[in-house]
């Protein structure tokens, strides 16, 4: 008889502990479930506090962009200049002529930016030449753009851009007569 009861204790203990093990795993799968939830909404927040400097990142990864397309133009227009005084001369520019510009260059609005602008280019202030572009004070003109030659000197050309109808001032060293 007594092992009868016995058997019967154990019978029950093994049942409640059988109950208890699938309540158990119940409640852990609700707990990690809860820390899924939780970390879910801790990325989300670090996200909402990081944006800023995403955003930042994002925005200095276009200005070095920037910064260098303007390099890549600035040493074309310094290597093109360089190469011209070494040309053999071509046909004078006149007012009133049309040309085109022999490879990308850049077009300063005044006399004034212009030198300021081609002093930039001569000793590689690429910042410089960026910022002028940034302010409207001088515009990048693709090879090939057409102008009209509204006045000339020496080393440079007043200029009339036939597509934007532009006014500025450009050197003469990097317009091909029209043909």
């Amino acid at each position: 008889m007594k092992q009868m009861w016995g058997a019967l204790i154990a019978a029950a203990m093994l049942t409640g502990c059988g109950q208890a093990g699938e309540e158990a795993a119940r409640n852990t799968e609700g707990a990690a479930q809860k820390v899924k939830e939780e970390s879910k909404k801790a990325v989300n927040e670090i996200d909402k506090k990081t944006q800023p400097a995403q955003d930042k990142v994002k925005q200095e990864a276009d200005t070095a962009n920037l910064k260098e397309k303007t390099k890549q133009a600035v040493d074309q227009v310094k290597s093109t200049m360089n190469n011209a005084k070494t040309k053999a001369e071509k046909k004078i520019l006149e007012p009133g002529e049309h040309a085109s510009v022999e490879q990308d260059a850049f077009l300063a609005e005044t006399e004034g930016e212009y030198e300021k602008l081609y002093q930039f280019i001569k000793i590689n202030d690429y910042d410089g030449v960026s910022n002028m572009v940034n302010e409207k004070k001088a515009v990048e003109l693709k090879k090939g753009t057409k102008v009209k030659i509204v006045s000339r000197e020496a080393i440079r050309a007043k200029v009339l851009v036939e597509d934007t109808q532009k006014k500025g001032f450009i050197p003469t060293s990097l317009l091909q007569p029209s043909k």
